[in-house]
């Protein structure tokens, strides 16, 4: 993985924490937004590698490539990305915290054990339909040493 404090790791790094928000659900607007800026600037000269970070965002591999290339642009380039990756590293880091959020869910029977979230929602449900149980238990919100 290249140097942690480039640019190319820090734009990398920022889109694959809003693409596994996105996919997941948990992204706000204003990191959508902010997300959105960002890969459509990238993407005009790095589709292919943006899609495959979209597609796979935990993947170490898919963040060093970005990152490499990234980091080899021309300096009027790097300084029209460096706010982007701000405005949406500063939306990241205000999103209110989820420890489990399901948009939809179908199933027989649900259990949940042990959830801590220190700041935040436990757990976000859109829509659940359920033939049988849904039982949580240990489910913990706010500081956890207090509770």
């Amino acid at each position: 993985m290249p140097d942690p404090v480039t640019l190319g790791f820090l734009c990398a790094s920022a889109l694959s924490l809003a693409a596994d928000g996105a996919i997941k659900g948990f992204a706000g607007e204003a990191a959508k937004s902010a997300y959105s800026a960002l890969k459509a600037k990238i993407s005009t000269w790095a589709a292919d590698d943006v899609a495959q970070l979209e597609k796979s965002p935990n993947s170490n591999a898919r963040k060093a490539v970005l990152a490499e290339l990234i980091d080899q642009l021309p300096s009027e380039e790097k300084s029209a990305i460096d706010p982007l990756v701000k405005a949406l590293s500063a939306a990241l880091k205000t999103e209110p915290l989820t420890g489990i959020s399901i948009g939809q869910l179908e199933a027989l029977e649900v259990n949940l054990k042990s959830i801590t979230v220190t700041d935040g929602t436990g757990i976000s449900i859109g829509k659940a339909k359920l033939a049988g149980n849904f039982n949580i238990d240990g489910l913990k919100v706010g500081d956890a040493g207090n509770s």
